[in-house]
């Protein structure tokens, strides 16, 4: 009886490895569950990912930011195409109609003639966070233009933070890796290297603290941008070097504080109204968000989180039968000031009918015969109309 059922229990035991072994293994990896959850989902992490690195392969098997899986130990399977290479400034963008500005980096060209450093952290900041995140960074492209310097060189950005920290547009939070103040630094503050020969040797990308280690965003060899750590950085081979600088940048640039847009409808009688769809286009950067369709108390409200802006509302979708009456487009801005929401009151009109009279007799006079025509309540109609027949 025994052997009867350990054969039984083997088998099932076999059946069971083989159901495992059939089964991927992203099925029984994730990013570590201690993992803060802005090193999971992050601005800079999704324009790792826009340069063609695979974040998710290594969010589904279970690698980010976990030892042997990054810096000169990441997987070749999940870098981009992209090179060492000083040629371009980071700036490159080609058309696409579907961003908020109409144009996106040109990682083709990225991949052409690769991008250093200080090059990445120009794409980072003043090409794929204002063309695909939206995001408001011209007062940092500006200073970087203002230095008439090529914003590859890390020596412009040294001087564009400085200039930025003095007038209080970011703030300089620390000058190494043990004078730092942990309280503010923040996935995408940026952190300037150097060694006792050159202050600016390398800058990179702040992407998080994980069970102690300091983590950067960086390109610093022909493997292109990856993850790697900020102790990793007095190792290299090449310029050795150690932080000196720490920008903590505006929290808003990465959060930026939102609101809402709330539409009722009604009729010039104070109807409710349902079905009413509006647009609310952001005059900063142009995107647009829906809100509606109105409900049957004739209310909508946008379901997207809106930034703080200005917005130009019109309806898009008009209730059946219903059309436009008196103010068609309204104009508002969304700050604290309001409690992050504003109310937009819209009236439309029912569009009027038209009645057809073909008057015939038999004697064939019908010229110069009056009618009159009688509205009833919408309720009384029907036994209006029995009695009309």
């Amino acid at each position: 009886m025994f052997k009867k059922n350990s054969k039984r229990l083997l088998a099932s035991l076999l059946a069971v490895v083989m159901i495992l072994a059939a089964l991927p293994m992203s099925a029984f990896a994730a990013p570590a569950s201690d993992l803060p959850d802005n090193m999971k989902d992050h601005a800079i992490l999704h324009a790792l990912e826009y340069t063609g690195y695979d974040v998710q392969k290594q969010k589904d098997d279970g690698t980010l930011y976990q030892p042997n899986s990054f810096g000169s130990r990441t997987p070749s399977s999940v870098l981009s195409n992209i090179h060492y290479g000083t040629a371009l400034s980071g700036k490159e963008t080609t058309a696409d109609s579907s961003t908020v500005t109409g144009l996106k980096p040109d990682i083709a060209r990225f991949e052409q003639y690769g991008l250093c450093c200080a090059a990445f952290v120009t794409y980072f900041i003043c090409n794929y966070l204002p063309n695909i995140e939206g995001l408001d960074t011209k007062f940092i492209t500006d200073a970087i233009n203002a230095t008439g310097m090529n914003s590859q060189a890390v020596v412009t950005w040294q001087t564009a933070l400085n200039k930025l920290a003095n007038e209080g547009k970011v703030e300089k939070i620390g000058t190494s890796a043990s004078n730092v103040d942990r309280s503010k630094l923040s996935p995408g503050d940026l952190i300037i290297f150097g060694n006792s020969e050159n202050s600016h040797v390398h800058i990179a990308v702040y992407s998080g603290t994980y069970k102690g280690v300091d983590y950067i965003i960086h390109v610093g060899n022909d493997r292109g941008p990856e993850i790697s750590r900020v102790d990793w950085m007095a190792q290299s081979d090449e310029k050795p070097s150690t932080p000196n600088a720490y920008f903590h940048l505006p929290k808003d640039l990465f959060e930026p504080e939102n609101g809402v847009i709330e539409v009722y409808k009604k009729d010039p009688n104070g109807k409710n109204l349902s079905g009413a769809v509006f647009t609310a286009t952001d005059e900063k950067t142009g995107k647009q968000y829906k809100i509606g369709p109105t409900n049957s108390s004739g209310y909508a409200k946008s379901t997207d989180q809106l930034p703080y802006s200005t917005y130009k509302v019109v309806e898009t979708v008009f209730p059946t039968n219903y059309r436009s009456y008196g103010q068609t487009e309204w104009r508002v801005t969304i700050t604290a000031a309001n409690n992050a929401t504003v109310t937009v009151n819209a009236v439309n009109e029912e569009i009027p009918g038209s009645a057809k009279i073909v008057k015939t007799s038999e004697d064939g006079k019908v010229e110069g015969i009056a009618f009159t025509i009688i509205t009833f309540p919408k309720k009384d109609r029907k036994n209006e109309s029995d009695k009309i027949k």
